[in-house]
């Protein structure tokens, strides 16, 4: 039997990320698929297949190394970025946060200067990172469908019930969509597609959906809507798995005459989760006891969010930071890389990058140079560690939880881990908390290997804090500029 550590008060030594964590080294990964006539807004829908399938489609599997276009106004680069969003429970400010970051970021991309700037054709998808399972649908309400790896092309009003949190005494967090997304713009297809000012979103007054004194477009205005998923997702999350089953070749949205991932687009992946990655092809893994915590009121083993901690990771001595991501239950992080450095990078050519946003300090610096990576802050000042007791800041418990009877006890049944970065917003009053993520950042860092790690290709990963008040996408538009040229 494998040995799980339940990281108790006594164990409250930090302990460093250090070398052995499996797989820590950077990273390098692949690209995409599907048929398109012609560039510009594009479309197809409906369902996902399973995160296992990481074949590529005949009609695009061109073998070859990512190339270096050069982009023209009549011929812009093509890029296809894919948002997965936690939508579990008490994710409403990490949500609000992205978004901002979002809606920045449509604004750019459309607004490249001509004959400065590389012309870019936008196309951008949405889905949470709810794959369902067998500990989670039961308490499913009957309002709400998981996305499954899905596009996500409703509004987030449409989705309102969404925001209000699941138990007998739900908090309700509708400012979550509404504060952003005051009445849904959506696009025409089951993603959001722009290039300029020209996007497949109805041509709606543009308003000042972010606060920041700026105007904002039909297209960034859909960003804000679709890109809140809700609070009423599985607590199992699964980000990874969801990224497989979105880019899946074979998906219904990546084939047809213009499908969300078009032929020679370079793809950027974009997840969005405060807690630890739990992809795994069964829940009922979790319910083995060895992966099970305490319950302080009941004082017997019960699953929680802690078994994706207690399954994902070997702590056999967690004094001395002796911890490495295990092999099993979850799924293998080399599916994932296999997915996107062997199938999308090595067979189809495509370049790929990724924008982690998840479990690290706050961002304190980043190069001046594209890709504009962080360089302080962050995965360098990470530990792992246990719980404090007190309340935040002095200790772990947030005014809300300890106003609710909520004690440190209760904190490390319900994630295990202790946080690796928090926040508190006196004047807003957010609560955002992360617990570390070390496969899903493993899995970003191996973006930057070649399929089978025999090589580094360059910085493609961008690992960025969820505890940021807005999280920089910085790294998108810094992979634009070293990666493309601008051609008369």
């Amino acid at each position: 039997m494998r040995r799980h550590t339940m990281l108790h008060l006594s164990m409250l030594l930090p302990l460093a990320f250090g070398g052995c964590i499996q797989n820590f080294e950077l990273g390098d990964g692949g690209s995409s698929s599907g048929d398109d006539a012609t560039s510009g807004p594009g479309a197809t829908s409906t369902t996902g297949n399973p995160d296992t399938n990481t074949s590529t489609s005949a009609s695009s599997a061109t073998t070859g190394d990512a190339q270096t276009p050069g982009c023209t106004l009549e011929s812009p680069c093509k890029l296809d970025i894919l948002v997965v969003m936690d939508n579990s429970a008490d994710t409403a400010d990490v949500q609000i946060g992205v978004v901002h970051s979002l809606v920045e970021l449509v604004a750019g991309l459309q607004h490249h200067e001509p004959g400065v700037e590389v012309p870019v054709d936008v196309q951008m998808m949405f889905t949470s990172t709810d794959l369902s399972g067998d500990l989670c649908w039961p308490f499913e309400p009957g309002t709400y469908t998981p996305a499954m790896g899905g596009p996500v092309a409703s509004g987030c009003n449409e989705r309102i019930a969404d925001f209000t949190h699941l138990g007998p005494n739900p908090t309700v967090r509708e400012d979550a969509c509404t504060g952003l997304c005051p009445f849904d713009v959506v696009p025409s297809d089951p993603f959001l597609a722009f290039y300029g000012e020209d996007s497949n979103v109805p041509d709606v007054s543009a308003v000042d959906v972010d606060g920041d004194g700026d105007l904002d477009s039909p297209a960034a205005q859909a960003a804000a809507c679709l890109a809140p998923q809700g609070l009423v997702g599985c607590g199992y999350e699964a980000p990874l798995a969801a990224m497989a089953r979105a880019l899946d070749p074979s998906a219904a949205w990546n084939n047809g005459v213009r499908p969300f991932l078009r032929e020679g687009s370079a793809v950027t992946v974009i997840l969005v989760s405060p807690e630890t990655e739990c992809s795994l092809d069964d829940q009922e893994a979790l319910t083995d006891p060895q992966y099970q915590q305490i319950n302080p009121q009941t004082g017997m083993l019960q699953v929680s969010s802690a078994a994706c901690w207690n399954a994902g990771m070997d702590c056999p001595d967690p004094e001395d930071g002796s911890c490495e991501i295990a092999s099993e239950p979850l799924a293998p992080l080399e599916r994932y890389q296999q997915l996107l450095a062997g199938g999308l990078r090595e067979i189809e050519g495509r370049e790929i990058s990724m924008v982690a946003i998840t479990g690290v300090p706050p961002i304190t610096g980043r190069s001046e140079t594209p890709p504009y990576v962080p360089d302080e802050g962050g995965l360098e000042d990470i530990h792992l560690r246990g719980w404090i007791d007190g309340t935040y800041p002095a200790g772990d418990v947030f005014p809300s939880e300890a106003a609710a009877g909520v004690d440190v006890a209760d904190l490390e049944f319900e994630y295990g881990i202790g946080p690796a970065c928090a926040r508190v917003d006196e004047g807003s009053g957010a609560e955002v908390r992360a617990l570390p993520s070390p496969r899903m950042i493993t899995a970003c860092r191996d973006v930057n290997r070649q399929a089978g790690f025999t090589g580094d290709i360059g910085e493609r990963c961008c690992i960025e804090s969820v505890c940021d008040p807005r999280p920089s996408l910085a790294c998108v538009e810094g992979w634009i500029t070293q990666d493309w040229t601008l051609d008369d």
